[in-house]
């Protein structure tokens, strides 16, 4: 147990000291935002919901959006494409960095953004397996979902059935859980990645586990840090930009943490 502790303070020092990683995080939550805005103000929403939701009825909310659904749905679409790319974009630019950090190599900034672009497909097919793999699991869950009713009071299925949810997704995470740290620290192919997470996970099934757990805990005292900061902060001045703020803040902090903690706990 003293070696998950010792690369958890790792990870917090190395974030602290390369702090240049929240670059590609901003950069994604800045496209994020100002495309949301662009969009909004292209299909006319924009100007209503800065009059607010309550300053218009039901029937004109309708109105609008049976008058508006092509722009909306192309709007939305667009918005996606653009976020998707970008997400791909910027996680292959973060975590190659990471790869140089847990490898002990500097990083240049501008050669590690034309790197990563080797990973943009990568990292697509690799998600697009594990879409397959939830899809599969959730399928599983459905299917002894329909036991659990059959078998079970009302009462104790619902319980099962919440069970099963549970289970399902400690599962799946636990199925993935190393597939990028492969993919980046053993230059592995998406689908070997996800192949060789999953025989990780067989063969080292205590230390998945115990990564898990250690990661649960990192996520719960970091929220818990920004949730008392926030009500802090809220004490002395109350912003929606504040709130906004750290939000993302949070939402980052979270996300590299668990980045650098997973790549230093691949054995």
């Amino acid at each position: 147990m003293q070696r998950y502790r010792k690369r958890a303070v790792k990870s917090f020092s190395l974030l602290w000291y390369n702090l240049y990683l929240f670059i590609p995080e901003i950069i994604a939550s800045i496209i994020t935002i100002v495309s949301g805005i662009i969009l909004s103000y292209y299909t006319g929403l924009m100007p209503l919901l800065t009059q607010g939701l309550v300053a218009y009825s039901k029937e004109m909310w309708v109105g609008f959006f049976k008058e508006n659904t092509l722009k909306l749905i192309l709007s939305l679409m667009v918005f996606f494409i653009i976020n998707f790319l970008v997400g791909v974009s910027m996680t292959a630019f973060k975590l190659s960095m990471v790869t140089n950090i847990i490898k002990k190599k500097k990083n240049n900034l501008v050669e590690q953004f034309k790197i990563s672009g080797d990973y943009f497909w990568k990292i697509v097919w690799l998600r697009v397996l594990m879409f397959l793999i939830l899809v599969i699991i959730l399928i599983g869950i459905a299917l002894l979902s329909e036991l659990a009713v059959l078998f079970f009071s009302f009462r104790y299925s619902i319980l099962i059935i919440a069970l099963f949810i549970v289970l399902g997704l400690v599962l799946y995470k636990a199925i993935i859980l190393f597939a990028f740290p492969l993919l980046f620290l053993k230059n592995k192919k998406p689908g070997h990645a996800l192949a060789h997470s999953y025989i990780y996970l067989k063969k080292k099934t205590l230390h998945v586990s115990t990564v898990l757990l250690i990661l649960a805990l990192i996520v719960v005292l970091i929220t818990f840090v920004f949730s008392g900061l926030s009500y802090l902060i809220g004490l002395i001045y109350v912003s929606l930009i504040t709130a906004t703020v750290l939000g993302y803040l949070q939402k980052w902090v979270i996300g590299l943490i668990v980045d650098l903690y997973l790549f230093l706990n691949l054995e």
